[in-house]
C-alpha cells in the first residue's frame, strides 16, 4: 500500500471512487439534494481545481487506488495554496476533507491508513486541532480514530457530523 499526493492523471479514478460510493452507501444516509450537491464537487475538473486549496491523497494498492483523502484549511478551506503560506498561525486548525475508500475494501485499512497519515501531517505542521465533517455511516470510523463530536458544529446541516480530534502539535 502507498500513500501519496493525487495528481491531475488521477482525477478521472478518484472521481470513479468517489461517485460508486456515493451511489453505493452514500444514498442510503443523504438526501438526495445532498447527494446531487457533493457530486457536483467530484467531477474530475472540481478534483483538479481542488488541488490548488488543499493536498489531496491517494492510497494506491497493487496499482489501483484504492482510497483518497484530502487536508485542508479549517476556517478558509477556498484560500488557494499559494496563498496559504503564511497566512495561517503555526497552530491553526485542519481539516479532513473528502476521505474515501473504495466500496469493495471498507474496513480493511486503506482508509485508516490515509487517515493516520492526514494527522501526522496535520501534527507535524503545529496544528492543534484536526476537524472532519462526516457523513453518518462514517461517524464511527472517525470516532475510533480519537475524533468526537462537536456540541457547537460550524454549520447546521442535519446530515452532517462535525467532529474534532486533538492533535500532539509537533508531532
Amino acid at each position: 500500500m502507498l500513500i501519496r499526493h493525487m495528481t491531475g492523471a488521477d482525477a478521472e479514478e478518484v472521481s470513479a471512487l468517489i461517485l460508486r460510493s456515493y451511489d453505493r452507501v452514500l444514498v442510503h444516509y443523504h438526501a438526495p439534494e445532498l447527494l446531487a450537491r457533493f457530486r457536483k464537487r467530484a467531477t474530475p475538473e472540481s478534483l483538479v481545481e481542488q488541488l490548488e486549496r488543499k493536498e489531496v491523497f491517494v492510497v494506491e494498492d497493487a496499482g489501483r487506488i484504492v482510497a483518497t483523502g484530502g487536508l485542508g484549511w479549517f476556517d478558509d478551506p477556498d484560500r488557494p495554496r499559494g496563498e496559504q503560506a503564511g497566512a495561517y498561525e503555526d497552530s491553526a486548525d485542519r481539516r479532513v476533507s473528502d476521505l474515501f475508500v473504495a466500496v469493495d475494501l471498507i474496513g480493511r485499512g486503506s482508509g485508516r491508513a490515509l487517515l493516520d497519515h492526514l494527522v501526522r501531517l496535520a501534527e507535524a505542521e503545529g496544528a492543534e486541532r484536526l476537524h472532519v465533517a462526516s457523513s453518518r455511516n462514517a461517524a464511527s470510523f472517525y470516532e475510533r480514530a480519537g475524533f468526537g463530536i462537536d456540541r457547537d458544529p460550524p454549520t447546521d446541516t442535519p446530515e452532517i457530523i462535525w467532529m474534532t480530534r486533538s492533535l500532539d502539535a509537533g508531532g
